[in-house]
């Protein structure tokens, strides 16, 4: 556990001591599902899809769902995710990597699916009502061009040499 730098003064019997003090110390998740309460739910649905679950998955989106899924939404949702997930190899996670706040309803959550024959882009509408987020639509892609405008660049060109003054010795 990381000491901290912060410390709690006690006064014990006329007293005083120095402790330091405890902070919580949060995994990813639970980070997430404070500051995005909404992102466990699509990362729990990619997850259970990419892990070849996908009749579990399917059920998933749609007790998230905010509309009705009758059988042929259902299915029509088992065939796009076999049809997808069936080419693209053996499952390596996902990551949540950006976000769209279109209002303080409306979100739109992006994750990568990590794959060895590629990536997925998994797109999640999301929408707040009664307490809840509900998904309203979602979208399965292999090109990642929806992101480019959020991603930032890291440029990895070798930084050039100074060149050196021969020294002025004679």
């Amino acid at each position: 556990m990381r000491k901290s730098f912060f410390y709690t003064v006690l006064a014990v019997t006329g007293m005083m001591s120095v402790a330091p003090a405890v902070e919580p110390v949060l995994d990813e998740a639970a980070k997430m599902s404070i500051l995005l309460p909404y992102a466990t739910v699509p990362k729990e649905i990619v997850d259970t899809v990419g892990k070849g679950r996908i009749d579990d998955g399917v059920e998933l989106l749609a007790s998230h769902s905010w509309r009705t899924f009758d059988e042929a939404k259902r299915e029509k949702l088992r065939s796009m995710y076999s049809a997808v997930y069936g080419v693209a190899g053996v499952y390596d996670g996902n990551d949540l990597v950006a976000v769209r706040k279109y209002s303080p309803r409306a979100h739109k959550a992006y994750l990568i699916a990590y794959h060895r024959e590629g990536l997925v882009l998994h797109s999640y509408k999301l929408f707040h009502r009664d307490g809840q987020w509900h998904v309203m639509g979602m979208s399965l892609d292999d090109d990642l061009d929806d992101l480019d405008a959020s991603a930032p660049v890291v440029y990895m060109a070798p930084q050039p040499q100074l060149a050196l003054r021969p020294s002025a010795r004679n």
